[in-house]
């Protein structure tokens, strides 16, 4: 797939930050279905799915239901994408690591 570099003024890519992150989409998801749209062209892949997994708006089983792919497929069409696995904020994440680190500390040696 080609990449596109454009330019455009600061308070339009802004704008188009904010209605992306609102809706779980990417400013280049909404780029490309707008011009599939203005050309009458069918995109190749349905990757709203993914969209949805990098976000953490649905599940990995939800998002290879929804494309018919296992797994790895998955995480492929992800990197494709230029999609990332969901990452939690760090205020969450960090109790989490200090749970864990703490049960581990706490267990005994096998």
């Amino acid at each position: 797939m080609p990449n596109l570099t454009i330019s455009i003024e600061d308070s339009i890519f802004n704008a188009a930050q904010v209605y992306v992150k609102q809706r779980g989409t990417t400013i280049s998801q909404i780029t490309r279905a707008y011009l599939a749209q203005l050309t009458d062209v069918k995109q190749s892949e349905d990757i709203e799915p993914l969209v949805q997994f990098s976000h953490g708006k649905i599940n990995r089983f939800q998002a290879m239901k929804a494309l018919d792919i296992d797994y790895f497929t998955l995480l492929d069409r992800l990197g494709q994408q230029k999609l990332s696995l969901l990452t939690l904020p760090s205020e969450k994440l960090e109790p989490m690591v200090d749970s864990f680190v703490r049960i581990m500390k706490e267990a005994p040696e096998l």
